[in-house]
């Protein structure tokens, strides 16, 4: 087994040989393995002068402020991952090895974005943590999925009430952190 990050924190082990074989699955087919599955998703903390991106997610699973990320595809690194994400939400190109781990959790969701949508998913967040360039931040460009961005810092997002728990979460790990004098770049 080999890890690839020298980070600690972070463990991806792929055995060699492995040689994921990635397929599509029609409509029907993604529904059953939605109601039978964990989704593992990567999710990203972008921090920039001490505060947070949060974008405003269009579609469910949670249609309103989150951070950046989605699902993992088979084989791939969490920095991988990371790095994917933030390239095909905000258009940065960013090296893999500026991500660290930062948190994780899981959540069920009530309602999903694909149909029966009522059936809801259940998804598990391993998150990262990148801080960003000045020139990077004021270049990110959102994609679809997400309708406005907005920065704050970590004791705003745990003062707002209506935030979801994952983002408190996030923002005191990330305030901990800062307490402690850990740098991400």
């Amino acid at each position: 087994m080999s890890m690839n990050n020298p980070n600690p924190r972070i463990g991806s082990y792929i055995e060699p040989g492995y040689a994921p074989k990635p397929v599509f699955v029609d409509d029907g087919v993604y529904t059953q393995i939605l109601d039978a599955i964990v989704v593992a998703c990567l999710d990203i903390v972008l921090v920039h002068e001490g505060k947070i991106l949060l974008g405003k997610r269009a579609w469910h699973p949670q249609a309103d402020w989150w951070i950046i990320g989605g699902r993992m595809r088979p084989g791939e690194e969490l920095e991988v991952a990371a790095a994917r994400h933030a390239k095909r939400d905000l258009g940065l190109e960013l090296p893999h090895d500026r991500f660290s781990y930062l948190t994780s959790f899981s959540t069920a969701w009530k309602v999903r974005r694909h149909a029966p949508a009522d059936h809801g998913t259940h998804t598990t967040s391993i998150v990262m943590v990148i801080e960003l360039t000045t020139e990077e931040a004021e270049s990110i460009k959102l994609n679809e999925e997400y309708t406005e961005q907005q920065w704050l810092a970590p004791a705003d997002i745990l003062a707002n009430v209506d935030f979801h728990p994952a983002l408190h979460q996030c923002a005191l790990a990330l305030a901990q952190d800062l307490r402690a004098n850990v740098e991400y770049l």
